[in-house]
Order: structure tokens, then C-alpha cells, then sequence
């Protein structure tokens, strides 16, 4: 068989398709990619097992086919040749790619022998919601970077997904801070899941800032993720999430008050001194707002004064400055509030919005 494609029906859905495909894995076939056309819809699609992700595009006038070829050579061919039309010639074992000059031939493997994830689109006890794609991506990415990485506590290597009253509750915590993210959503049921942390990074890299539809299938196994042409599964962490509202200080008086450009930029400037393993610095509260302190092991030192309003007692407490800066820089709220007790209480900060209402916890260290 033989057919001819244009080169922009092949990049973008294979980009989408290779991000999760593993070039270690034991299971040949899963370094590939099944492409298949069926129906005048053209898709690319590659699993891990754990997350599944199919890209479709419309096409016309195309045969129907179905073969599966190792993904990232066939995505670094397609980004090297011209923008003229592809020629495939496609025989039982074998792809030929062909455009002007240059010639390809690569190994295919059986397609009824790919592994597929089914999807939870018809399946009775689904809970299904719809969000758009600005307001999902906005919220995973201002809670997401407190994800644990690789813990041994497996069920903090993802992100809290709750859906209750309805609003849409994201949580993530590495057991030294903790974000909390909720905004309204239309739910007739709840849940409570966790979400893997690559199918958080995954959605941050394929959902775009527009007001179109996700459209979001659930149950206690799986999730599904449908927008615009790609449909994304993926397997839920079997697992008890900490309580979220017993971490949240409750009864912290004193308030500090501040600009999240002027934090940054404190933050930013007081980095640079800090020790590269700790990364300690010092928050110093007094009637004139706040200041930060750090110093090194070469016996460095930086102060910087913030512009903020203080209603407290005098104190210092020390802090992780990455944890602090890993926040302001997802935030877009321009008004910050910071609750605090002593130095030997955790911070919490409050950043809310007309649409979001987002807490973030912060351990003190000793310094």
C-alpha cells in the first residue's frame, strides 16, 4: 500500500504521541506508536500502560491502515524532511518513507499485537465533568511543583483530584509544603482520586490557555481527558491522600500583607547568596513589614527590606527560600497574605481570586 501525506498532518501528533514513550522499556512494541486511519480520522497513538495518549486528526481521501513503528525515529525523520508530501509505502513488516531524495525504510511490528488502555468514555459508574482547558491548566500548574518526586510515600508522587459542592479541589505536598488549589465546577457527584504525577506533567504540556472543553471521565480506576483532538487515559495511584484541611492553619493572628512583583524580587535577590544545598534564609517580621536574610558558607551576607504591612509581634523564622519561590512564580494574583504564629509554625499563604481560592502551606527549618 502506498500513500501520500502531507507533512503537517504527521509532526504535530507525533510530538504529542513520543513524549510518553519510553526508549528503556522491556516490551519492544511499546516504543511504538500505532497509527492508524479509520473512518477518515488519522491517529497517533502511544502508552505506557500507566497513561495512554491518542492525537486525531480529520483527513480525506486516505486509505485505511493500521501499523505500529518504533515512534521517535519515525518523529525525528518527519521533523528532517522538506514540507512536500510523504510517500509511505507500507508492506507486512516494513514502512518505507520516501520524500525527493531521501529514503527510509523502518521494522514494524503487528499491530493487533499493540496494548491498548481502554477508555471509560461508556463505562455506568463514571462521574463525568466538564472545565475548560484555561481553568485545568491553571489550576494544575499553581499547585503541581509541590508534588513529591520519587517518595517512598507513593501516594504524594501525584496530585489530589476532589470534586465535592461543587468545586474542583487539587492538592499536591512533598510532606514540606503543601498547595491547595479550588474553583467552581457543575458535578452531580463526588470523588476523591490522586492523580499520577505524569499524567499532571503531561496535561500541563498538552492543554493550551483557551476556553475550550475538557471534557473529564472518572471513576475509581482510570481518568479520561478528552479536548479538542486528543483523548488522554491514564491509571489512578491507588492510595489514601493525607487530609488536607487538618494541615491548613487555622488560628495563625498575625498577618502580613505584600505584593507578589515585590516578594519575587526579594526572593530572587536573597537567592543568589544562599547556600546551594540548604537554600536557608531567614524571614525577620518587625512593625516596619518584613526583611529577608541569608548568608553562605564563605561567610557572605544579603538583607532585603520588603515593602509590606504587619499587624504582629516582632520574630524570625526560617524557611526554605525554594519553596517560597517556586510559589510566586506561578501565582498571578497580585496581593498577597501571609499568616503566621512564631518561629516554630508553619506560614500560610492566601491568594485568592474572583474564581480561585488557593492556600499554601510552608514548613519552617532551623537556620
Amino acid at each position: 500500500m502506498q500513500l501520500s501525506i502531507p507533512k503537517q498532518y504527521l509532526l504535530k501528533p507525533l510530538q504529542t504521541a513520543c513524549s510518553i514513550v519510553d526508549r528503556k522499556t522491556t516490551a519492544p512494541i511499546l516504543s511504538n506508536a500505532l497509527i492508524s486511519c479509520h473512518n477518515n480520522y488519522l491517529s497517533f497513538l502511544a502508552t505506557d500502560m500507566e497513561i495512554q495518549i491518542c492525537h486525531r486528526i480529520v483527513v480525506e481521501n486516505l486509505s485505511e491502515f493500521s501499523i505500529t513503528v518504533a515512534a521517535r525515529k519515525m518523529l525525528d525523520i518527519i521533523k528532517v524532511l522538506g514540507e512536500a508530501d510523504i510517500i509511505w509505502k507500507l508492506s507486512e513488516n516494513k514502512i518505507k518513507i520516501q520524500q525527493e531524495k531521501s529514503l527510509f525504510e523502518l521494522h514494524t511490528l503487528p499491530s493487533k499485537d499493540f496494548p491498548l488502555m481502554q477508555s471509560n468514555i461508556d463505562i455506568k459508574d463514571n462521574i463525568e465533568l466538564n472545565i475548560t482547558q484555561k481553568q485545568l491548566k491553571h489550576q494544575l500548574h499553581s499547585v503541581s511543583f509541590a508534588m513529591a518526586v520519587q517518595d517512598v510515600r507513593y501516594y504524594l508522587n501525584g496530585m489530589l483530584f476532589k470534586v465535592e459542592n461543587n468545586q474542583l479541589i487539587l492538592v499536591a505536598t512533598d510532606g514540606h509544603r503543601m498547595a491547595c488549589s479550588k474553583s467552581p465546577i457543575q458535578a452531580s457527584n463526588s470523588i476523591e482520586t490522586i492523580l499520577p504525577r505524569k499524567t499532571v506533567l503531561e496535561l500541563l504540556r498538552l492543554l493550551d490557555d483557551s476556553d475550550n472543553n475538557v471534557n473529564i471521565q472518572i471513576n475509581t480506576q482510570q481518568v479520561t481527558f478528552s479536548f479538542g483532538d486528543i483523548e488522554l487515559i491514564s491509571k489512578l495511584i491507588d492510595g489514601k491522600f493525607p487530609d488536607y484541611n487538618r494541615l491548613i492553619p487555622q488560628n495563625h493572628p498575625f498577618l502580613l500583607t505584600l505584593k507578589r512583583a515585590d516578594l519575587h524580587l526579594g526572593l530572587q535577590r536573597v537567592s543568589i547568596l544562599t547556600n546551594d544545598k540548604l537554600r536557608a534564609a531567614k524571614f525577620i517580621l518587625n512593625q516596619n513589614g518584613l526583611s529577608l536574610f541569608a548568608s553562605n558558607s564563605d561567610n557572605e551576607e544579603v538583607k532585603e527590606d520588603i515593602t509590606a504591612s504587619y499587624n504582629g509581634n516582632g520574630f524570625e523564622v526560617g524557611f526554605n527560600i525554594a519553596y517560597w519561590i517556586d510559589v510566586v512564580n506561578v501565582l498571578k494574583q497580585e496581593d498577597l497574605t501571609i499568616a503566621l504564629n512564631n518561629s516554630n509554625s508553619s506560614a500560610l499563604l492566601i491568594a485568592n481570586d474572583d474564581i480561585h481560592e488557593y492556600r499554601y502551606i510552608v514548613m519552617p527549618m532551623r537556620i
